[in-house]
């Protein structure tokens, strides 16, 4: 969040000085789905490799159980992934 608040311009605010509470309020579902995806790419792609996966295309995630998660008040996500080897 501080990263985006010393970046953000909002009208009414000087640049990098908008509170946290107000990045929060209107950009934090946004963050923290950029920043999961960040995380979740970054483990997969270490997953395949330290294993010698031979995967053909890219992982695909379950597009269905993907629907139904709360971003908002999970802590703990479980995603799943379909791999073609």
């Amino acid at each position: 969040m501080r990263d985006y608040a010393r970046k953000a311009t909002i009208k009414g605010f000087r640049q990098g000085h908008v509170p946290a509470g107000v990045i929060k309020k209107m950009y934090g579902k946004g963050i923290l789905v950029e920043e999961v995806n960040h995380i979740i790419s970054h483990s997969v792609s270490d997953y395949i490799r330290d294993n010698k996966l031979r995967v053909l295309g890219d992982p695909l995630p379950n597009e269905e159980k993907a629907r139904t998660i709360d971003w908002i008040f999970k802590k703990n996500l479980n995603l799943n992934f379909k791999l073609a080897l």
